[in-house]
C-alpha cells in the first residue's frame, strides 16, 4: 500500500520535471531558432 503511493508521488514529481524540462526546452529554442 505505501509503496503504491510512494510510486505514484514519484510518477507525478518527475512528471512535472519533465514538462518544465520541457516548457524550459522550448523557450530557448523560441529564443534560438534553429532554422
Amino acid at each position: 500500500m505505501y509503496l503504491i503511493k510512494l510510486e505514484n508521488a514519484i510518477a507525478e514529481i518527475s512528471y512535472e520535471i519533465s514538462l518544465s524540462a520541457f516548457a524550459r526546452l522550448k523557450h530557448s529554442f523560441l529564443d534560438y531558432p534553429l532554422l
